[in-house]
């Protein structure tokens, strides 16, 4: 059935088999030795039915964040190792995970899908990204915008890390709108996963989603103090503390980099006249 869907389209499609594989006691589908060659077989299908038809196809598959790439590689590894891309589940709701969770989902996801990378060598995506607005605590539609949006953001704030050490090319956010029909795992967390409402009235979470996003990559400085980690080690400074400023005066202002309060803005240094 895929196969005929996809002729009917044309340019480059990604598909995801089977996205909702993960480690849940109930479905270890980690465990199968021979799970690898079912989704195997299924491309092989896929492109059997394509043959001739002009439309190319990449294959991955998407895991919860929660599998470790050493978890899923006796179920997992040879199809990854033949796939062209690697994707991760982000999907979150009151109903089953912490607001605390919730937040830190944009740096688990970055922590696996890097490890997917380093393990198999293929890019990453993000097909299935959604954060419901619906409060369980509560029982409001709504209770949970707040935590929608900012869980939203830390996916934007992450995008240069996932690009340049994930090598991630993409997300998609699953739901654009609520659907009351829309049953699944996580209950009534399901009908709100949209950043509008049923009726199309945008959540908070809309102007999140939905403005510009800036994912150039860019150096790593893991203390953010302005000096990336390799211009810190060749100077002989502290990547990791932001006190510890290379030596010089980066900004040519006349103040050295260990006294200046913008030490990489000329305009915002601090000078003393002293006349005597």
């Amino acid at each position: 059935r895929v196969g005929a869907y996809f002729k009917q389209l044309k340019g480059t499609l990604l598909l995801v088999l089977e996205p909702e594989f993960n480690t849940d006691p109930s479905d270890a589908v980690n465990a199968w030795p021979y799970f690898s060659r079912v989704l195997l077989n299924g491309k092989a299908a896929v492109q059997q039915q394509l043959a001739g038809a002009g439309v190319t196809v990449l294959y991955g598959a998407a895991p919860g964040p929660w599998d470790s790439a050493a978890e899923l590689d006796p179920a997992l590894g040879e199809f990854a190792r033949a796939a062209d891309f690697l994707g991760v589940q982000a999907m979150y709701a009151s109903t089953y995970h912490s607001e605390a969770d919730t937040l830190a989902a944009a740096d688990l996801v970055l922590q696996r899908l890097t490890e997917y990378h380093q393990r198999y060598g293929k890019p990453t995506f993000i097909p299935y990204f959604v954060i419901s607005s619906y409060d369980a605590a509560s029982g409001s539609p709504s209770g949970w915008q707040g935590v929608q949006g900012q869980a939203i953001q830390g996916f934007r704030e992450l995008c240069p890390r996932l690009k340049s050490e994930a090598h991630a090319f993409g997300l998609s956010y699953m739901m654009l709108a609520d659907d009351p029909r829309h049953h699944g795992f996580f209950g009534e967390g399901e009908y709100h996963f949209g950043v509008m409402d049923a009726n199309f009235a945008p959540k908070p979470a809309f102007d999140v989603l939905f403005a510009p996003w800036d994912c150039s990559a860019k150096p790593l400085d893991s203390d953010g103090d302005g000096f990336s980690d390799s211009e810190e080690t060749a100077a002989g400074s502290s990547p990791y503390n932001p006190a510890s400023l290379p030596p010089g005066d980066a900004d040519g202002d006349g103040i050295p980099n260990g006294d200046d309060p913008a030490p990489q803005d000329a305009a915002n240094g601090e000078c003393m006249a002293i006349n005597g």
